[in-house]
């Protein structure tokens, strides 16, 4: 009868694999936070918007007339205290608020194309877009990316 040897990986084997798979496991944790973050930032955009138009809605029943175009000038006095801002408000992402005589929109560039952006009626597929008014989608301009 022939004796089998069993050969044991080396310590240093076994170290260079842990190390391999924790750093499989931390790259897939740091893309999935991210991944989490800008969803959550994509969410409080719609929210934003979401209760800017509402408080703009209110404005125009109780005052018949909207505000004038320009969210760094709007003021919403009793109706929103405090005007958000973006979660990143830097250059590519601000929030924007455009009207007529009849019609208003609030936008913002999405960071991750989600299900509220592909489905506001809006033009584009990577901004929110939530407008009020017959001709709201007409007021967003048509050279956004």
């Amino acid at each position: 009868m022939k004796k089998e040897k069993i050969v044991n990986a080396s310590p240093i084997a076994n170290i260079i694999l842990a190390v391999i798979v924790l750093a499989i496991l931390g790259i897939l944790t740091y893309y999935s936070l991210n991944l989490l973050k800008i969803r959550s930032r994509d969410a409080q955009r719609v929210s934003d918007l979401a209760m800017l138009k509402s408080s703009v809605e209110q404005k125009y029943k109780m005052e018949k007339a909207l505000p004038a175009s320009g969210y760094d000038k709007l003021n919403l006095g009793i109706f929103m205290r405090e005007m958000p801002k973006d979660p990143l408000n830097n250059k590519d992402y601000k929030y924007k608020y455009i009207s007529n005589e009849t019609s208003f929109v609030f936008y913002d560039k999405m960071e991750k194309g989600n299900f509220e952006a592909q489905n506001d009626s809006g033009k584009y597929k990577n901004y929110y877009e939530a407008g009020y008014g017959k001709d709201w989608q007409k007021l967003v301009p048509d050279n956004l990316k």
